[in-house]
């Protein structure tokens, strides 16, 4: 949570909002790509085969 001083009183404004507006800017450019389908599966089941050995390995 960023704090903004307003007169000098605080005014929280969440990170979404300030990074939206350096988005709109030009401020902030590029970035990580997005997950496509494949790897959002590979994450996915990846974290599956995770927590179940973890489920194992707790019983």
């Amino acid at each position: 949570m960023l704090e903004i001083y307003v007169d000098g009183d605080a005014c929280p404004v969440k990170d979404e909002v300030l990074n939206a507006h350096l988005r709109d800017t030009g401020e902030i450019r590029g970035g990580v790509p997005a997950f496509d389908k494949q790897d959002r599966s590979r994450f996915l089941g990846t974290l599956e085969n995770e927590i179940q050995a973890l489920k194992r390995d707790r019983i």
